[in-house]
C-alpha cells in the first residue's frame, strides 16, 4: 500500500539533475560526478540550497519550482533565478582542479578558485540530499517500525546517502535493487 507519494515536479531526483547540469555534467549520465565532485568542497552553500526545498513534518518536501525549468523546458534544468543564487553554470570544458598534483593548472589561482566554487555547490546539494533522504527514511521507519528498507530510482544509487541511512536510522538493513535506476 502506498503511504505517501511525492509528484512530479517535486522530486530529489530531478533537483539533484539540476545540480548536475549546472555543475556541467550531462543529466541522467553525470550525478556520480556531482556525488565524487562533493568530497572536494565544503557545503558552503547550504542556506542556498535549502531556499530551493521546502521540507514539511512528515518528511516530504516540495520544490520552489521558480528556481527549475526542467516541468516546462526539454533543454534547461533552472532558471536565471537559481543563477542569481549559484552564479554563472561550470563550463562543462573547464577542467576541474584540486592543487593536488601540483602541475600547470594546479597552480592557476583563478581555475582553482572557480573549481572550489563549484565543489563547494556539490557538497552542498549533497549534504541537502542527504538530509531529504533521512528526513523520509526517518519518518517512514516512524509509520511502519519495519527494518529492512528497499530503494529503487537514481537518487538510491547515491552510496553516501545510503551509508547515512544506515547509519543514523533505526533501519539494520538497507537494500538497493540492481537496475535502481529509470531503468529499473
Amino acid at each position: 500500500r502506498i503511504f505517501r507519494e511525492l509528484r512530479f515536479p517535486h522530486s530529489i531526483g530531478l533537483l539533484y539533475s539540476a545540480f548536475t547540469a549546472f555543475l556541467g555534467f550531462e543529466v541522467n549520465e553525470g550525478e556520480y560526478k556531482v556525488m565524487g565532485m562533493a568530497p572536494y568542497g565544503t557545503p558552503r552553500y547550504l542556506d542556498e540550497v535549502w531556499k530551493l526545498v521546502r521540507l514539511s513534518d512528515h518528511g516530504g518536501f516540495r520544490l520552489a519550482t521558480e528556481y527549475f525549468s526542467y516541468h516546462y523546458s526539454t533543454h534547461a534544468s533552472f532558471t536565471r533565478k537559481f543563477e542569481q543564487l549559484f552564479g554563472s553554470p561550470r563550463d562543462p570544458n573547464a577542467p576541474f582542479v584540486t592543487g593536488e598534483f601540483g602541475d600547470e593548472l594546479d597552480r592557476d589561482e583563478r581555475l582553482r578558485a572557480q573549481s572550489q566554487h563549484y565543489a563547494d555547490i556539490a557538497a552542498s546539494i549533497q549534504r541537502v540530499t542527504e538530509e531529504l533522504l533521512l528526513a523520509l527514511a526517518r519518518q517512514l521507519y516512524e509509520e511502519t517500525k519495519l527494518p529492512h528498507l528497499c530503494l529503487a530510482g537514481g537518487v538510491a544509487y547515491n552510496s553516501v546517502a545510503n551509508g547515512r541511512i544506515i547509519s543514523e536510522t533505526p533501519f539494520t538493513d538497507v537494500y538497493v535493487q540492481p537496475a535502481a535506476g529509470d531503468s529499473g
